[in-house]
């Protein structure tokens, strides 16, 4: 995970260690543009801590860290071939954002980045 992110916004970003190893993040920050909005942009579990709960905590307090901060909304992206990430969003409620385009039945943003990548976006009310 990039530094800067533990760096700029370490209110909403969460580190889990367990003998000095990482074995989750969640890296997320308030929208600089959209003063309604909390951005979720990574969230990762060590495969062998994962069936635990470790990332919807990670998610709750990013958002309560977010509320507390105004917050209405979070938003999030993830590749539309991830397929456990977008599973995992959906679990926590998050709705699937209307794109340009189609895989696998899912909605998604063709050619996001401008590199031919399809992205499928999220969005979830809090409160």
């Amino acid at each position: 995970m990039p530094r800067l992110f533990l760096q700029h916004f370490a209110s909403t970003c969460f580190v889990a260690q367990d003998d000095e190893r990482t074995v989750g993040f969640l890296i997320g920050f308030l929208s600089a543009d959209q003063p309604q909005v909390g951005y979720l942009r990574f969230v990762g579990v060590d495969p062998a801590q994962r069936r635990n709960g470790l990332a919807r905590r990670f998610c709750g307090e990013f958002f309560d860290a977010i509320s507390f901060a105004g917050r209405t909304e979070v938003h999030a992206i993830t590749s539309a071939e991830n397929t456990g990430s977008i599973e995992f969003q959906r679990r926590m409620g998050f709705r699937v954002l209307d794109g340009d385009g189609e895989i696998d039945g899912i909605s998604v943003l063709c050619n996001y980045d401008g590199r031919g990548g399809a992205r499928v976006r999220f969005a979830l009310e809090l409160g």
